[in-house]
């Protein structure tokens, strides 16, 4: 399996309110019989993130762990994760994740549901912090159809406080019989010492997985 590097060039805007360009990949391999008690399949994601607030690379995460298909509706992870991200004119703060995901999917006829809460353990130099994130997402797609519409919400709550919420809207394209291409506007409003800045982002997206349906999933959690 190779996989080939996303590329993307993007003319930004000044710092306060950029266009960031976000890219990621994620590579699902089975681990075990799904009749077994074991993980399923196990997970490797990787995030970039790239704009003018930092300039350059603002953030580089990567995320492994594995994964147990409970029932057709519903799977649960563990990860680990590390992540290095930055803001303007500041160095790169360092943090490790702890993280439970449970994921719950539906469909109902040609639309397609899932909902992802993740509760982490943020890890930083001199302090930790718990953090709620759920992401609804929906998906239209109908049988004759190759591509796959989607929309989804993510709002985080760390400590108790609402503080960040995204909003995403794109399609899922195939790219062979186990992979797909996601292509994608994102909005991000975050709050910082009281006021909310927002930023936008084109999301360019790839998931292997021979696992589960990768045009319909909800791909990495950037």
């Amino acid at each position: 399996m190779a996989l080939g590097p996303l590329a993307l060039s993007v003319f930004m805007a000044s710092p306060a309110h950029a266009l960031e360009a976000w890219t990621s990949y994620e590579v699902r391999m089975p681990f075990d019989d799904a009749a077994s008690p074991g993980p399923h399949w196990v997970k490797l994601a990787n995030d970039l993130r790239y704009g003018p607030n930092y300039p350059g690379i603002g953030q580089v995460l990567v995320r492994v762990g594995p994964v147990w298909e409970v029932n057709p509706s519903l799977t649960v992870a563990t990860h680990f994760t590390t992540n290095a991200e930055r803001a303007w004119q500041k160095p790169f703060s360092p943090e490790v994740r702890l993280e439970l995901e449970p994921t719950f999917r539906w469909r109902w006829g040609d639309f397609r549901v899932s909902d992802r809460l993740r509760l982490e353990r943020r890890i930083f130099q001199t302090e930790s912090r718990w953090r709620v994130r759920n992401r609804v997402q929906f998906n239209y797609q109908p049988d004759d159809w190759t591509w796959a519409p989607f929309i989804w919400e993510e709002a985080f709550i760390e400590d108790g406080q609402f503080n960040q919420n995204r909003v995403s809207l794109g399609v899922s394209l195939p790219a062979g019989p186990n992979a797909s291409l996601r292509v994608g506007y994102l909005l991000r409003s975050r709050e910082d010492a009281g006021t909310w800045d927002q930023t936008h982002a084109l999301s360019l997206g790839f998931t292997f997985s021979p696992a589960v349906d990768p045009l319909i999933d909800d791909g990495p959690g950037i």
